[in-house]
């Protein structure tokens, strides 16, 4: 298995929710953001760790970052859609702990710094509210 695998899968589920199409589920692609107001994710490749379990196995954590951004209005709705989209996203990694992925034993979910506001490169904006989220998969 590799971090492309459980990267896929940690894709298609959040593909899955009914907030998300197919195309507003990225790897590493930032263009989806000038694709309009609909809610956003892009993922990308964090730190592993790789040990031996016992002398002949061994098992990999992976990290997918989880970046969550929706469009940012002014008027407060944006901290009411982060939360909830972030609430769709847990509940979906909760309900499938193993990704649907085989050799996955268990994957988490958590969220780390507060939403942040984004600009473009000349300061305009804020354009999105981005919330980082984390995703440890350890395969065996």
């Amino acid at each position: 298995m590799s971090y492309t695998t459980v990267e896929a899968g940690v894709q298609a589920i959040i593909q899955g929710l009914d907030a998300f199409s197919s195309a507003d589920v990225t790897l590493g692609d930032y263009r989806v953001l000038d694709s309009g107001g609909a809610p956003y994710v892009v993922l990308k490749p964090g730190r592993f760790e790789h040990a031996p379990e016992t002398f002949q196995d061994f098992w990999t954590e992976w990290t997918v970052n989880i970046e969550l951004f929706v469009k940012f209005w002014g008027n407060g709705t944006e901290y009411t859609n982060i939360k909830t989209n972030m609430q769709a996203i847990v509940d979906a990694f909760d309900a499938n702990t193993t990704l649907s992925v085989t050799g996955v034993v268990f994957a988490y979910i958590s969220g780390g710094e507060e939403p942040k506001q984004v600009y473009d490169k000349d300061g305009n904006g804020p354009f999105f509210l981005l919330q980082t989220l984390t995703l440890q998969a350890r395969e065996k």
